[in-house]
């Protein structure tokens, strides 16, 4: 999958232009189903109330509820080479169940983080990446996984918004509740496991913010391993 940070100054003053003419408008969503994995291991090092804590005083709100009157507190525009946590509903029952020592029965399959980009054919999509713990370093790498592949566009009720369509042609929303301030979830996890970072050394420069976090969470470390930048499909996590 190729993204737009690849492209010169145009191609991203052309993704900014576009990113300013997206309006997210709320969904209301049903009930999800079972799932059998849980997406990060921030429930396994972090517990119920520092996940909790992430959720409610570092979330990212692109949404707001204009029915209450609250606006998001941000915007697409300003988003563009930026990396976003996820802590699923999935991982907080994780965490739950091990806060009560009952055995999980979501698995670990590694941290994952979001960023904005372009797809071949130009549409603004989410690209899914996931860290994990390879020899000793939390390794992040670029993944894909046609479920989790959520691309602008309008729905059949003619709702515009990020949505991915599973095999029976089925909508399912971004998951907007579920985005957290990287830095501040990273650095959490970092400070627990007492484990390096690594980012596709290409990226590191591109990604807003990246080399400075890195810097902040690498601190401790010796070394710090770069990671290839192959952009494998890869499943995140069903």
């Amino acid at each position: 999958m190729s993204d737009f940070l690849n492209g010169d100054v145009d191609d991203f003053d052309d993704f900014q232009e576009l990113l300013d003419g997206i309006t997210i408008n709320p969904v209301e969503t049903g009930k999800r189903g079972r799932k059998s994995a849980t997406n990060n291991i921030g429930a396994d090092v972090l517990g119920v109330p520092m996940l909790e804590d992430l959720l409610t005083n570092y979330r990212i709100d692109f949404v707001g509820n204009p029915a209450k009157g609250i606006a998001p507190t941000h915007n697409l525009k300003d988003s563009a080479f930026t990396l976003f946590g996820v802590i699923d509903a999935q991982s907080v029952r994780r965490a739950k169940m091990i806060s009560r020592n009952i055995k999980p029965i979501y698995n670990q399959v590694g941290v994952l983080a979001v960023s904005l980009a372009k797809d071949q054919s130009g549409n603004v999509i989410f690209q899914w990446w996931k860290g994990t713990v390879v020899n000793n370093v939390l390794t992040f790498q670029k993944v894909f996984s046609p479920s989790k592949d959520f691309v602008y566009k309008t729905n059949p009720q003619g709702i515009k918004n990020f949505w991915s369509v599973d095999k029976n042609g089925n909508y399912k929303v971004f998951p907007w509740s579920e985005l957290v301030d990287f830095e501040v979830y990273l650095n959490a996890i970092v400070t627990e496991t007492e484990v390096p970072v690594s980012f596709p050394s290409d990226e590191v420069s591109k990604l807003k913010g990246l080399s400075q976090i890195l810097a902040g969470v690498n601190t401790n470390s010796t070394s710090v391993v770069e990671v290839n930048n192959n952009d494998e499909d890869d499943e995140v996590g069903e």
